[in-house]
């Protein structure tokens, strides 16, 4: 039933969240001037201190360039 479908593994679910993260990322920045996706997860001492853990796993979905994404995935 399912043989003509793509199959989803782990890989491509967490390329296809990077891709999906960078695109958000982009247009927050460029069209609407903001960094909230950034300031919120980006990997901090001061966001750990104050509890804020899952910033142990955000960051690695946040990418400065489309670069950086290539060589993360």
């Amino acid at each position: 039933m399912f043989d003509g479908y793509l199959r989803w593994n782990t890989v491509t679910i967490i390329i296809a969240a990077m891709v999906g993260v960078f695109v958000l990322q982009s247009v927050e920045r460029v069209w609407l001037h903001s960094t909230f996706i950034t300031d919120i997860g980006s990997l901090t001492m001061q966001g750990l201190k104050q509890g804020e853990i899952w910033r142990l796993i955000t960051y690695t979905f946040l990418h400065a360039d489309v670069w950086a994404l290539l060589a993360n995935v």
